[in-house]
């Protein structure tokens, strides 16, 4: 989400083969310093938010702040 506003597509998006985690970054502005971003794993059956982190407010800030941290067990 950015803001309020939910996000159903991923944005500036890249595929790590390393970590398999699929990520999506947004700028609120092109300094970057306010937007969110996330990561998703694979379940088998689709992607699942496991960590994402915003800057509602474009104020020169770069350390997003964390608002959702899932743990991810791998079989």
């Amino acid at each position: 989400t950015f803001g309020n506003s939910p996000v159903n597509q991923v944005v500036n998006g890249d595929w790590d083969a390393r970590t398999r985690r699929l990520t999506s970054f947004v700028r609120g502005r092109g300094l970057g310093d306010c937007g969110s971003r996330q990561a998703f794993a694979w379940d088998g059956a689709r992607f699942r938010l496991v960590e994402q982190a915003q800057m509602g407010e474009c104020r020169g800030a770069y350390d997003y702040i964390t608002t959702w941290r899932a743990r991810v067990a791998v079989n």
